[in-house]
């Protein structure tokens, strides 16, 4: 944990800030005067400086202007008795992180320590990086995924700004890209997953890590991957252990709040659970033996949406597209109100609590769930005896895979090798990883949005 100074010339004040800083697990110096604050920085390196401002003889001032030249990398935090603009822009050009006005709470104060030592961190990233960054490419471990973080086209780009690739053995293999087009490219190849691990700066992937690789990682490392941090506890308990600095592919995000990768990859996940739970209709699966698909004659298959995101609306037009007599329903009505007049006219959207949601459920061939709910909620959507009253081999698709989520019967996640259950008479996929399915086109759109990303921060480092 970090090293924290205290000086002031109050010895209560001095006890009671340690008390609160060694609470928070800090280790915690004291110093009574500047002299004797100036006589411990020689002795030994403290991350932050916490120092009262009036103090006799010599005042905190004095203090930072002596020490903050001779010890560039220490954060400071000011304690004033005044609130003044004039020494908050006096304190910020000596270059004091923060002050805080007496009195204080103890929390205000911890997250101010807290806030100065994360400027302190990325301070020093910015000034120890040197611009160029090693980068591993993992190959996927979880079943039946098959797509690969960036194409050869993408490390060829990221080589040629100076930066090193190594890519794990058959990486790209399964999307279509030999170990060869990585070589042709200048990334160098590694067989264990770990010795890659261990040799790289950033690690990219597209899924959870195995147990295995999360164990490989340390505090130096960066893991740039998708992340479902309620799916997989304890590799996230190992990843905080371990300190490792953590970006999930899905919550990166830009300024005027969009989510690149997540809106990709739902995309095509929306796409693919119509065309996957398509076949589980099929009587050799043994469906209800109908088709999405429009015929001339017959009236249309029904397919119920749950959720209007990206998922949902691509789910619902290529349902749409098909022929089925389609129906989205989403829980908030401002999302219904800016869809209105958007959708495909064969498209019908409505509320949850619209009184046929019911009737629509029952009557359904397929249901296709997008929306996003907490595993193991008892706010169901559908629940066992909506289920129950489905008819029977019709199929339910769950594409965020949430256990006792949105839908009580999911009480399992699939796998592609064997993706479906029976429960209550109806058919349930609810896979969690289906762009893997099309690990061609899905690793295309994938490197298209994750090569800025590490770019960036290949460029400039994690703290930039």
């Amino acid at each position: 944990m970090a090293k924290i100074l205290v000086v002031d010339d109050e010895q209560i004040t001095r006890h009671l800030l340690r008390k609160i800083i060694e609470k928070r697990g800090y280790t915690c110096l004291l110093a009574a005067s500047a002299q004797e604050a100036r006589g411990l920085l020689e002795e030994q390196a403290v991350d932050l400086l916490v120092t009262d401002v009036m103090m006799p003889k010599e005042t905190g001032l004095d203090l930072v202007r002596f020490t903050l030249p001779k010890y560039p990398d220490m954060a400071v935090i000011m304690v004033t008795g005044v609130e003044s603009e004039l020494f908050s822009e006096f304190a910020q050009a000596e270059g004091v992180y923060d002050y805080i006005q007496k009195p204080f709470e103890p929390e205000d104060l911890l997250e101010r320590i807290a806030s100065a030592l994360r400027r302190r961190k990325m301070k020093l990233a910015k000034v120890s990086y040197d611009g160029a960054m090693s980068i591993g490419l993992l190959k996927e471990s979880a079943p039946g995924e098959n797509r690969v973080a960036l194409l050869p086209d993408a490390v060829a780009l990221l080589i040629a700004k100076g930066h090193s690739v190594y890519f794990q053995k058959d990486c790209g293999a399964a999307a279509g890209h030999s170990n060869e087009d990585y070589r042709m490219v200048g990334g160098s190849l590694v067989e264990d997953p770990q010795a890659l691990i261990e040799a790289v700066q950033l690690v990219v992937k597209v899924k959870e890590l195995s147990s295995q690789e999360a164990k490989a990682l340390d505090s130096e490392k960066v893991l740039l991957s998708f992340l479902k941090a309620e799916a997989f506890p304890e590799m996230v308990a190992t990843l905080l252990e371990k300190k490792v600095t953590t970006l999930a592919l899905q919550r990166i995000g830009t300024a005027d709040g969009r989510y690149p990768v997540l809106s990709a990859m739902s995309a095509l996940a929306g796409q693919q659970a119509i065309l996957q739970g398509m076949q589980f209709l099929c009587n050799h699966h043994n469906g209800m033996g109908k088709t999405l698909a429009a015929l001339p004659g017959i009236d249309p298959a029904r397919l119920v949406v749950l959720g209007a995101g990206r998922a949902g609306i691509h789910a619902a037009r290529m349902g749409a597209l098909l022929g089925a007599q389609v129906i989205l329903f989403e829980l908030d009505q401002t999302r219904i109100n800016r869809l209105k007049g958007k959708l495909r006219k064969d498209i019908h959207i409505a509320p949850v609590t619209d009184p046929a949601f019911a009737e629509s459920i029952i009557n359904a061939d397929m249901v296709v769930n997008t929306a996003p709910s907490t595993p193991q909620s008892n706010a169901y959507l559908i629940d066992r005896e909506l289920v129950r009253r489905m008819q029977p081999c019709s199929v339910i698709l769950d594409v965020t895979a949430t256990i006792k989520g949105a839908i009580e019967t999911i009480d399992r996640i699939t796998t592609h090798s064997d993706p479906v259950w029976v429960s209550e008479g109806v058919i349930h996929y609810a896979v969690a990883n289906i762009p893997g399915t099309i690990a061609q086109s899905a690793s295309q759109i994938l490197s298209l949005q994750v090569y800025p990303i590490v770019e960036k921060i290949a460029e400039f480092g994690i703290y930039a």
